[in-house]
């Protein structure tokens, strides 16, 4: 029994707010047995700092899920032999975080579609999405940002004109 499943994108970048079009498309050259059939979209932030005094370390770890959606496309039935299309589209969050791989930090965003087969491998395909902030949504959201040092001395207090910039641009305060 071979089954395979891929999905057709249009692309693999988007913009906050965009819409993500798609096709799911399944192969199988005998009936399958099927739970149904998903499409995921999560989005992850990891975060890992490591603290060290003398010869003992701490690293601390973070992790969050920024969004989780399951579409469905087929039910609970057996998947007959031959080529069959899913379309799905989705929106992605008009607020969400864009796509970051730092040293300290990651937020990435994944696609997977899943035929559920019971009592058995999954036939699974996957791929990151990369997601950048649409400019208008930039501007339209932003909020200030304040700051104000404490403890002993002298103190300073910051106020940014925003809370999202980009590469080379200009920060206010």
């Amino acid at each position: 029994m071979s089954r395979s499943i891929t999905v057709e994108l249009p692309r693999l970048s988007y913009y906050t707010g965009e819409v993500i079009e798609g096709t799911v498309v399944i192969e199988t050259t005998s009936e399958a047995k099927s739970r149904g059939l998903y499409v995921d979209f999560t989005g992850t932030e990891e975060t890992q700092i490591t603290r060290q005094s003398g010869k003992t370390s701490h690293t601390y770890r973070s992790t969050a899920t920024l969004v989780q959606w399951r579409l469905p496309l087929r039910g609970e039935e057996p998947v007959p032999p031959g080529t069959y299309r899913y379309p799905f589209r989705f929106q992605i969050p008009e607020q969400g975080l864009p796509s970051y791989a730092g040293r300290h930090a990651s937020v990435k965003y994944i696609l997977t579609a899943r035929l559920d087969v019971p009592l058995w491998l999954d036939t699974v395909w996957k791929t990151e999405i990369f997601v950048f902030y649409a400019r208008p949504s930039v501007r339209t959201y932003a909020q200030p940002v304040r700051f104000r040092s404490g403890g002993e001395g002298p103190e300073v207090y910051v106020e940014l004109d925003g809370d999202r910039f980009f590469a080379r641009e200009l920060i206010g305060c």
